[in-house]
Formats: C-alpha cells, structure tokens, sequence
C-alpha cells in the first residue's frame, strides 16, 4: 500500500472538498475541480434516475426543461430522511445513502486520475459535526465504504480543524471555542490543550459536568423537525433573492434558483473584497443590480446577528469556566462563512475574546483531518497481533498488565479476563484509529476526575457486568483512580507494542 495513498474529505452544506497529501513538496494540497479548490455540493436526478453532481447539477439551475425541483443544495441537512424526492410529476427517489455514495465514488475516481498516486486512494478520513447522531454517521461510513474505499474514518470537524491549528507551529491558546460557519450549519465546541510528558500539544473536547460545555449546533434542514433555527449563509443569499425578486418582476419561478447561486458567488466575493463592486446578475436579456449595501445588510441581518444570538448563552458558559481558572479563551472560525469577518468582529466586540488568524481557514477542516503519513505507520506485526482475541501467549502480558492495574487502585473490584480484554481491544482500537501516536497513547483519557467513566465506558461492560458495578463508578473509580495511573497504563502498553514488534523481528512499515 503506497502510505501517501489516503484522503480526507468534507462533505459541507455548499461545498465539498478533498484533502491529499503530496510526497513530492511534503504538504497536504487541496485537489482542484476545475479551477476552484471545491465542488459544489449539488446533488440532480432526471427522470432517468440518473443522478448529477457537483458543477453538472450546478448548471441544470434554472433549466425549466429540467425542473429546479429535480436539483437539492442541502443533503447535509436532510441526510436523516429515508428518501429524497426529486421532481414533482413521477417523481424519483434516491436516499442519502445512495447520493453520498455517488459523490464518494465520483472523489475517489477523480483523485486517482489526477493526484500523485499509484491508484485510486484506499483509505478516507470523512468529517461531520458534532451533532450529527450515530446513523448519520453510520449513513456518511457506509457510503464511503459502498464507494470503494477499503477503510473509512469519522472525524469530528471542530477536532480536524483543532488539528490544523496545532500543525501552525504557533503559540496556542489553552482554551479554544470552535466555531464550525457552514452555508447550512453552524456548530460550537469547547476545546482544552493537553501536554501530558513533555508530548505534542493535543485538544480534546470538553464537555464539562453534566455535558453543559458538550459540542452544539444547528443543522438547517428543509425537513419539519431538523431546526426551527434557520442560521447558515445560504439564508443570506435566499433572502437577498427574494428582495431582489420583488423588485424585477420579470424574474420566473426557475430564474429564482439561478439567482440565488449568483449572489452565493457574489457573497463570496463581497466577502474576500468588500470594497469591490459587484457586478450585476446577467438574466436572459437584462441585467438584475446588487450593491455591496444591500449585500452587507442582508449578511448582518441574516447571519451574525442571529448567529451572535444563536452561540451567546455558549460562549458565556465557557467564559465563566475558564474565568474560574485564570484563563481567557480563544475562538476559531472555520467553515465557508468564517469568511465573513464582520462575524468575527461582532464576536470579539460582544465577548472580548480574541480570534485566531489562520490562512485558508474556509479549508482548515479537511486539512486537519488528514493525517501526514509520520501519523498513520504503524508496527504491522504489533497489531496484528494485538488485534487477535487473546489467543496468542504474547498477548497475555498485555491483559496482566491491565488487570494488575484495576486490581492495585481498584481495591475490592476485580475485573475477569473478558472485561480486560475489552478494555485492550478498546486501547488498541484507540491506536490503531488515531491520528497520531505517541501523543494521543500519553494522552488518552479512559477516566480520572474530570471525565464521565461511565459514559465513556459503558459499551465495554455487557449488562450484568454494568449492574454489578455501576455503583463504585462514579464515586469509587474517579476518586480513586488519578489521571496518573492511565498516563502510565498507556504508556506501557505502548511499549508492550513496541517491544512486542521488536521480539518478531518484523522491520514492515504500512498506513492502516
């Protein structure tokens, strides 16, 4: 397996982009779809079933030949419903499933032929928000896999975008509030800096007692029941077009969704240039004028104010937290609309609170999710072997290590063969998926005072193992079992791979 052969991509609201790794200058490169960085996130089916993407679906807006009803802008938000119907007579029925698979095998076709690899990439990391649920997940997983990939990853966004920071080689804050602006999203998450022995600074989420500082959002959907919260970009543009419409009558039904992507583009140039002029919206035989004004007005009106609303009352809570310690957080924009740098200027002028400058910023995400190739080799014979059922004698040691460790500051807990097999199968699991190795071993949380063990542990206890000690949990194995006792379990475990691979005289080097 050639270890650059692995993409990360971020499927978003408007757009979706892919992030590879380049062995010939050592950076991680966007792939360009045409001339931009970014496909559109335009799904079509006609009346075929055949199903159109990125720039083709794009240009079927206002083809009344076509039908705008046969075109969605929003999968992300809808990727909970069954079925999507396009068209209104006859109408055709794809699922989520099926359009994101499409896409994934269109990314994984273009990557092949056009990024310096020996085939099509094999292995895809895939971010999503952090309040997408366990079947959204599932939905983005499968389709990754159903599109060829031999090996799909998740990856929350605001931790992919945590990643890209770290990457900066800059001064970072302790204290990081991410703020995920999408065109149809808008999502925040708590993030504390972690050294643990001297490693690579690491942020991981915080979600505070009782969750008050776990990761939200909005997800705008066109279905009834996703949010009743309209916050993301594209409500800039739709509302700029309906005031636009009610001033040139001559603008049709069709027309409307044509205009409504032009002013997509023109906010984006307005974004980058404010002081720009921006040109006019060419519409069959005349001309329909947009002023930098009336795009700054419609910015403010439907995007910050009511995202400033929308992130107050989270904002605040982490403020107070990290107040309580003598700290002062930071905040991070990513995602198209962190473009909009009158938002961040409303934040910083609302909380006080600085924010970080970073270049590309609207692609931070996908690049932060994508593993440099140092992160992802691995001892190959240290984890085949560690991933076997316990069968095998060299593992053996492993599961003594864990059970001597339960058993010292567990006092009357004793835990069978099987719970500490599953705890291993958990720490390998751990390994083997992250990003990054020695750090993230030094690093890992699996309890100590400041986190639910309960929560995190429950699915490595089947019921009446659960039942017989739910009750020492919470009291019994956070007071008494130190963040120290993990640092040193997990760094010897790490050495347990290590040495292990060292005994099998195996020298082979692979990405999983």
């Amino acid at each position: 397996m050639n270890e650059n052969n692995v993409v990360a991509i971020d499927f978003g609201t408007s757009r979706t982009k892919l992030a590879y790794y380049d062995p010939k200058t050592a950076e991680v490169k966007l792939m360009k779809h045409g001339a931009l960085k970014s496909l559109p996130s335009y799904f079509a089916v006609d009346k075929d079933g055949e199903i159109l993407l990125g720039y083709k679906a794009q240009r079927k807006l206002g083809d009344e030949s076509f039908g705008n009803e046969r075109i969605t802008d929003n999968l992300k938000g809808q990727i909970s419903k069954m079925s999507i119907k396009f068209g209104k007579f006859r109408p055709v029925e794809k699922s989520p499933d099926q359009l994101l698979t499409a896409l994934f095998k269109h990314l994984k076709g273009e990557a092949g032929k056009h990024l310096p690899f020996e085939r099509e990439p094999e292995s895809a990391y895939l971010t999503h928000p952090t309040t997408f649920s366990e079947d959204d997940e599932k939905i983005l997983k499968n389709a990754a896999q159903d599109a060829g990939f031999s090996s799909a990853k998740l990856i929350k966004e605001p931790v992919a975008a945590a990643q890209f920071v770290q990457r900066s080689r800059r001064e970072l804050p302790m204290d990081l509030i991410v703020l995920d602006c999408g065109a149809g999203t808008l999502h925040w998450t708590y993030m504390v800096l972690q050294v643990v022995h001297g490693s690579k600074p690491t942020y991981i989420i915080e979600s505070g007692e009782s969750n008050e500082l776990a990761p939200g959002g909005t997800i705008s959907g066109i279905t009834e029941g996703i949010t009743k919260r309209h916050i993301g970009g594209r409500y800039v543009e739709r509302a700029l077009a309906e005031t636009l419409k009610s001033r040139e009558s001559r603008i049709t039904e069709g027309e409307f969704e044509l205009l409504h992507h032009e002013l997509k583009v023109r906010k984006e140039k307005f974004c980058r240039n404010p002081n720009d002029e921006l040109p006019p919206i060419k519409i069959r035989d005349f001309s329909v004028p947009v002023s930098g004004r009336e795009m700054k007005a419609a910015i403010e009106a439907k995007y910050i104010t009511p995202a400033c609303n929308e992130v107050a009352p989270y904002i605040k809570k982490v403020i107070d937290v990290t107040k309580a310690a003598g700290r002062k957080p930071a905040l991070l924009l990513t995602g198209g609309c962190a473009q909009i740098k009158d938002f961040a200027v409303a934040l910083k002028e609302k909380f006080g609170l600085d924010y970080l400058v970073i270049p590309e910023f609207e692609y931070a995400t996908v690049q932060g999710a994508l593993p440099l190739p140092e992160e992802i080799r691995r001892p190959v014979s240290a984890i085949k072997i560690a991933k076997s059922e316990g069968v095998l004698p060299e593992v053996q040691p492993l599961i003594n290590l864990i059970k001597e460790k339960f058993d010292r500051f567990g006092n009357d807990i004793r835990i069978s063969d099987t719970l500490a097999n599953n705890v291993r199968s958990y720490l390998i699991e751990e390994l083997v998926d992250s990003p990054n190795s020695d750090s993230k071993w030094q690093s890992l949380d699996i309890g100590g005072p400041d986190s639910n063990y309960l929560a995190k542990f429950n699915r490595l206890f089947n019921p009446r193992e659960m039942e017989k000690i739910k009750d020492n949990i919470s009291s019994h194995f956070i007071e008494n079992l130190p963040d120290s006792v993990f640092i040193d379990l997990n760094k010897e475990v790490y050495d347990f791979f290590r040495n292990l691979d060292r005994e099998v005289q195996s020298e082979v080097i692979e990405p999983l």
